[in-house]
């Protein structure tokens, strides 16, 4: 899965990283410009009306004067023109509905727009309902918040100490616990023995017991590093949970750290076998949670690739529409763009029930709960491989389609995010219905 997740990004982030080239005809026209400048003031004034009575007009606009279509009209009428041909109730769907939810509607991905299309009005408004427009800068289109470069780059190299530490400890703790259950072998021909030599076996026992609690201890704090860095350091996680999650570990690590002082300063057989317990009931308490963050970084990198995926739809959108203004036929690509837009679509609805469930996991998170809180992160693991399924067919068909493009001697519609500030619309689902 990550492999094909890793393929996934690459072939996006070869479109993202490439400059814009937006082709605008400018108008010199004085009367032109006058009418543009009317016909703008006319959609202020009716901007308390029904989409309808804007529709309307850029419809008129666009039959007598396509020429003179203002900028405002032209992406409403692309979208309508481009749904009316393969639904006929497009155009009246969008009549239907208030501003807000037409400007929601006309910028959701396409399979989004179809399947509303086959809902009744109170069902689409309901979805819709849930749904808000964002107006977000491009560099911050696959975040969920912005980290300092410096910060990223100091989590990372954590990570791989910690992750280098782990790797030593757990060779340590490997070697420690053989150790212990070979001296434990050994005491056992000493029961109801007091020999000089069954005393060092008892005394070797304490010690290597200590040393072997000690690095199951240190492993589980370098384990809970690696996830903290990960998390501190994810723009895909938004700041408040992220904050929420790295003050939790780093809580169960001084607890950790505080037991091992006990541990070091132990004397007797029953003051280690006290704090051993503390350890064990330490980790048995968070380890639901630690179940759950761990998934809540894979499921992040997911919402990564369906945001990409969505604006990279919009760009094919922008190209078939400028090979179709140049004549050149679109229908096969049509199509492919209409599977990727369904394989994606698809892929997010099984991520969104992932949601969902992660929730529930969330509201439960304590030992008690241990088995419940598995058994709902096991079956939100095994949405997410559906949905890495249909990516994985989505990452085709984006295949095909580029290399029909390039048959075509087009290029898909190139752009940088690195302007800070160029902006784009969005549809988002509202905090209050997540």
């Amino acid at each position: 899965m990550k492999k094909i997740i890793s393929m996934f990004l690459v072939s996006l982030l070869i479109f993202s990283i490439l400059p814009l080239a937006f082709a605008q005809k400018e108008t010199t026209n004085k009367d032109n410009i006058r009418e543009e400048k009317e016909v703008k003031a006319r959609a202020v004034k009716l901007g308390v009306e029904k989409t309808e009575q804007k529709l309307s007009s850029c419809l008129n606009i666009l039959k007598n004067k396509p020429s003179e279509l203002p900028e405002n009209c032209k992406r409403l009428v692309k979208n309508i023109d481009v749904l009316s041909k393969k639904a006929s109730n497009a155009e009246e769907f969008v009549k239907q509905l208030s501003e807000e939810d037409a400007k929601k509607f006309l910028t959701l991905p396409r399979a989004m727009q179809m399947k509303l299309l086959e809902k009744s009005k109170e069902e689409s408004e309901k979805i819709l309902g849930n749904l808000e427009l964002k107006s977000v800068k491009k560099t911050d289109l696959f975040k969920k918040r912005v980290v300092p470069i410096a910060r990223v780059l100091s989590s990372e190299k954590a990570f791989n100490l910690a992750k280098e530490e782990f790797n030593k400890i757990s060779e340590i703790h490997k070697e420690k616990k053989q150790i212990f259950e070979e001296i434990k072998e050994k005491i056992k021909s000493c029961k109801d023995k007091d020999t000089e030599e069954c005393k060092e076996l008892r005394k070797q026992a304490d010690e290597n017991a200590k040393q072997f609690i000690i690095s199951g201890a240190e492993k589980i704090i370098e384990h809970l590093n690696k996830l903290k860095t990960k998390i501190d350091s994810s723009e895909e996680i938004n700041e408040e949970k992220a904050k929420e999650i790295v003050s939790e570990i780093n809580l169960v690590i001084e607890k950790l750290e505080a037991t091992i002082k006990e541990v070091e300063n132990a004397k007797t057989k029953e003051e280690i076998k006290e704090s051993a317990k503390k350890i064990h009931i330490i980790w048995k308490e968070f380890s639901s949670k630690e179940r759950i963050h761990t998934f809540e970084l894979v499921h992040s990198k997911v919402w990564n690739i369906l945001k990409r995926s969505e604006h990279l739809e919009k760009r094919l959108e922008n190209t078939l529409s400028k090979m179709k203004e140049k004549g050149i036929d679109i229908s096969s690509l049509d199509q492919k763009v209409d599977e990727f837009s369904s394989k994606i679509l698809s892929a997010k609805d099984k991520f969104t029930q992932a949601e969902e469930i992660l929730k529930q996991a969330r509201l439960l998170g304590s030992d008690q709960d241990s088995t419940k809180i598995k058994e709902l992160i096991d079956k939100a693991r095994d949405l997410l491989r559906q949905a890495h399924n249909e990516i994985k067919e989505a990452h085709k068909i984006l295949q095909e389609i580029i290399k029909e493009i390039k048959s075509k001697g087009q290029e898909v519609e190139k752009e940088t995010l690195e302007s800070t500030d160029s902006k784009e619309e969005v549809v988002e689902v509202k905090e209050d219905s997540l």
